[in-house]
C-alpha cells in the first residue's frame, strides 16, 4: 500500500472532517453561523440556509436579515439574550421561533460563544442552530395531556392518588409514598393535601397495614395484577377525627407503585343494607302472618269435619258447609304459598330429593288441581311420552309447581276452556308446558309475571285472583332444581303458556344457601387405591383438615398454601391428584393448573378445582386452565372421594 506524505495527511483528514461535519449538521437539522460584531457581516452555512428556508443565491445574510427572520413575538427577547450573553461572557443558549419565506413557523435552538479581542471587546460570535420544532410540539402535546389529566382528576368525584413503593434493603415493600392526590381526596377528608404529598401512607393512616389493603397493594405492585374492585369498610384514626366510610377501590400498577381510585359508596351501602333489612323484616312478617293464619284455619277445618261427621238432613246447611270447606281450602293453599315464599327467601327450604319419573309428578299435580278444573268446566289434556323420563328431584315440590300452574290456568280461563299439560325429554332437559285458552298476559306484565305480588288481573272484581305469589313460588322451586321457567302470551285474550325446563341428569340438583353440598355418593373413607394427593388452599385449616381426611383414607398427602409453593411441591412430590383452591395468593389456581400441566410428570395428573365461585363461566374457565373437574365449596367428602375413585378406575 502506498504511504501518504505529511502534506497529504494534513489535507485529507480536514476534507473528510468537513464533509462529515456537514453531513452531521444536515442530519441533525442544524446549521452553523457567524457574526462579525465590528463589521456586521454575517455568515450562514449552506445547512443554515436550508434551516431558515433560503439559499445563498437568493439571500445575502446580514444582521437585519436575521432580525426579520425571527418571529415578531420573539425578536426582542432573542436579540436581548444574544447581547446579554456577550456582556456576561457566557455561552449563548437561546430558543425562539422563526418565520420561513413560505410562512412556515419553526422553532430554533441557537447555541454559540463570543470571541473577544485583547482589549476584552467582543469581536465575533459563532454558533450552531438546531430545528427543535418536533420537540416543542411533543412538549406542547405533553403539557396539554398533563393539563387534561390534571383537569380530569381534579374534577373527579372519586378520590385519586399516585403512590410509589418504599422498599427495605432486601427489596421488600415496607410502605408507600404518596406522590399525588386530587381535590376529592382532600374534600372527603381521606387525604389531606398539606400533610400528604411526599409522606408515607402509614404515617397518615396509622392502621393502614392492619386494614388488609396494604397487602393488596403489595400484591398489585409485585404481580402487576390489577385490583379491579374491592369494597372496603374503612375505619382509621386520623390526627383530627375518626373516619368510618365504605369505598370501592380500583388500582393498577404504575412503575414501582400504583395509581388508585377510591369511590365513596357509604350511602349506597347504607341504602343496600336498609333494603336488605326491609326484605328481612318483610319475610319475617310473611312467615309470622302465615303462621298466625294457620291456627284459625285449622280450627275452621276441624269444625267443618265435625259437622260432616255429625251430618244434617237440611240441604241448605250442607251447601253452606261445603262453601266453608272450599273457601278454607283456598285460604290454606294461599297460606301455604305465602309461607313457602317466605321460607325460600330466607333460604330455609331443603329439597327432599329422590329418583322419580315425570308421570308420578304429573299425576299428583293433576289430582290436586282436578277439583278446581272440573268445577270450572275446563277440558284438561295431558300428554306424556311413553317410558316417562326419570330424574332426581323433590317429587312433592315439583308436583306443587305443576299444581300451581294448573290452578292458574283454571282460574284465568273462562268457563269451558281448554288446558294442555305436555312433557317430554329434550336432550339433557325435561320440558313441561302448561297452556290454556284463558285471558292471556298483557305485554307490560309479561316481564314481571314471576315477581312477587304481581297480578295480571287487576280488575275490581278479582273473582279468581290470588295473592300473586304462585308463579314466584314456581320460579324459586324450579331454580332450586337447577331449571328455568318462562312465560309466553300473545297478549290479552290470547291465552298463555308456561314452559318449565328441568335438567335430566343423574347428579343431584343445586341446593339453597345454607345446605350442605352434594349428597353422599360413597360411605366411609375407603379409596380404590393409595394415591399421592396435593391439597392447595390459602386457608390453612381447610387444607389441613381435608388433608387429614384423605390421609385417614390411606392417601399420601402434601399441602401448600400459595400458588408458588404449590408448583414447587408438585415438582418434587409428583402427585396423582391435585386439589386446588382458585383464590390463592401470589398465583391463582388457574395459573397453578397451567404450570402443573407444563411439567411432564403432571400432564396426566387429575386436577380438581375447589372454588367458592360456581357460575358457568367459572367452570368453563377452570376447564380451559387444565382442570378435569370443578367443585363448589363446601365439598361433600363422599362426592370428592367418588370423583377420585372414578379417576383411579379410568386409569
Amino acid at each position: 500500500m502506498q504511504s501518504l506524505g505529511m502534506e497529504e495527511l494534513e489535507v485529507y483528514p480536514l476534507e473528510e472532517s468537513t464533509g462529515l461535519l456537514k453531513l452531521t449538521l444536515r442530519a441533525a437539522q442544524a446549521g452553523s453561523w457567524a457574526w462579525d460584531v465590528g463589521s456586521g457581516d454575517v455568515f450562514w452555512s449552506e445547512e443554515f440556509h436550508h434551516l431558515v428556508g433560503t439559499t445563498a443565491a437568493t439571500c445575502r445574510p446580514s444582521y437585519e436579515t436575521w432580525l426579520r427572520t425571527i418571529h415578531p413575538e420573539d425578536g426582542e427577547a432573542a436579540t436581548r439574550e444574544m447581547w446579554r450573553s456577550m456582556q456576561e461572557r457566557r455561552e449563548l443558549n437561546n430558543e425562539f421561533r422563526i418565520v420561513r419565506p413560505d410562512g412556515a413557523v419553526r422553532w430554533i435552538r441557537s447555541q454559540g460563544r463570543t470571541v473577544y479581542g485583547q482589549d476584552g471587546e467582543p469581536l465575533r460570535m459563532v454558533g450552531v442552530a438546531f430545528d427543535i420544532t418536533e420537540r416543542k410540539q411533543t412538549e406542547a402535546a405533553l403539557r396539554e395531556s398533563e393539563e387534561r389529566f390534571r383537569a380530569a382528576v381534579e374534577n373527579m368525584l372519586d378520590c385519586f392518588g399516585i403512590y410509589t413503593a418504599v422498599r427495605d434493603g432486601d427489596g421488600k415493600i415496607v410502605d408507600f409514598r404518596v406522590d399525588y392526590v386530587n381535590a376529592a381526596a382532600c374534600d372527603n377528608n381521606l387525604l389531606m393535601r398539606e400533610e400528604q404529598i411526599g409522606k408515607l401512607l402509614c404515617e397518615i393512616l396509622p392502621n393502614h397495614r392492619e386494614s388488609g389493603l396494604f397487602a393488596e397493594y403489595c400484591r398489585l405492585v409485585e404481580t402487576g395484577e390489577p385490583l379491579l374492585k374491592q369494597t372496603l369498610d374503612y375505619e382509621d384514626e386520623y390526627p383530627s377525627r375518626r373516619l368510618e366510610r365504605s369505598f370501592d377501590i380500583r388500582a393498577v400498577k404504575l412503575g414501582d407503585g400504583f395509581i388508585a381510585t377510591w369511590r365513596d359508596v357509604t350511602e349506597r351501602k347504607r341504602a343496600e343494607e336498609a333494603l336488605k333489612e326491609s326484605d328481612r323484616r318483610k319475610d319475617e312478617f310473611l312467615a309470622m302472618l302465615a303462621h298466625e293464619l294457620r291456627n284459625p284455619l285449622a280450627s275452621i277445618r276441624n269444625a267443618v269435619q265435625v259437622m260432616r261427621q255429625l251430618g244434617s238432613p237440611d240441604t241448605r246447611l250442607q251447601q253452606m258447609r261445603d262453601v266453608v270447606d272450599r273457601q278454607t281450602d283456598q285460604l290454606a293453599r294461599m297460606v301455604d304459598d305465602l309461607l313457602d315464599v317466605s321460607r325460600i327467601s330466607l333460604g330455609k327450604v331443603a329439597l327432599r330429593k329422590e329418583r322419580a319419573d315425570l308421570s308420578t309428578i304429573v299425576g299428583r299435580a293433576v289430582e290436586t288441581s282436578r277439583p278446581l278444573i272440573d268445577a270450572s268446566g275446563h277440558r284438561l289434556t295431558v300428554s306424556l311420552p311413553p317410558g316417562s323420563p326419570r330424574f332426581e328431584g323433590d317429587v312433592a315440590r315439583l308436583a306443587q309447581v305443576l299444581s300451581n300452574l294448573l290452578n292458574n290456568a283454571a282460574k284465568y280461563t273462562e268457563r269451558g276452556g281448554d288446558i294442555w299439560l305436555t312433557g317430554e325429554a329434550r336432550g339433557s332437559e325435561i320440558e313441561i308446558r302448561v297452556k290454556d285458552t284463558g285471558i292471556g298476559i298483557p305485554a307490560e306484565i309479561l316481564p314481571y309475571v314471576f315477581d312477587l305480588f304481581t297480578q295480571a288481573d287487576r280488575t275490581l272484581d278479582r273473582s279468581q285472583g290470588g295473592l300473586g305469589i304462585g308463579l314466584t313460588l314456581v320460579k324459586h322451586i324450579v331454580e332450586m332444581h337447577g331449571g328455568t321457567v318462562r312465560a309466553f302470551s300473545a297478549g290479552a285474550g290470547q291465552g298463555s303458556e308456561i314452559v318449565v325446563r328441568l335438567p335430566l341428569r343423574a347428579e343431584p340438583p343445586p341446593r339453597m344457601p345454607g345446605e350442605s353440598g352434594e349428597p353422599a355418593v360413597e360411605e366411609g373413607n375407603g379409596f380404590s387405591s393409595p394415591l399421592r394427593i396435593l391439597v392447595v388452599d390459602d386457608n390453612v385449616d381447610t387444607a389441613e383438615s381435608l388433608g387429614l381426611l384423605l390421609e385417614l383414607g390411606g392417601q399420601e398427602v402434601r399441602t401448600a398454601h400459595d400458588g408458588n409453593r404449590a408448583v414447587e411441591v408438585a415438582e418434587a412430590f409428583q402427585p396423582h391428584v391435585a386439589l386446588l383452591d382458585i383464590g390463592l395468593p401470589g398465583m391463582s389456581g388457574y395459573e397453578v393448573a397451567r404450570r402443573l400441566r407444563e411439567q411432564p410428570a403432571m400432564r396426566r395428573a387429575f386436577l380438581v378445582a375447589l372454588s367458592g365461585y360456581g357460575q358457568e363461566e367459572d367452570r368453563q374457565r377452570a376447564l380451559e386452565a387444565g382442570f378435569d373437574h370443578h367443585l363448589i365449596k363446601p365439598v361433600d367428602f363422599d362426592v370428592l372421594k367418588a370423583l377420585i375413585n372414578s379417576r383411579d378406575r379410568a386409569d
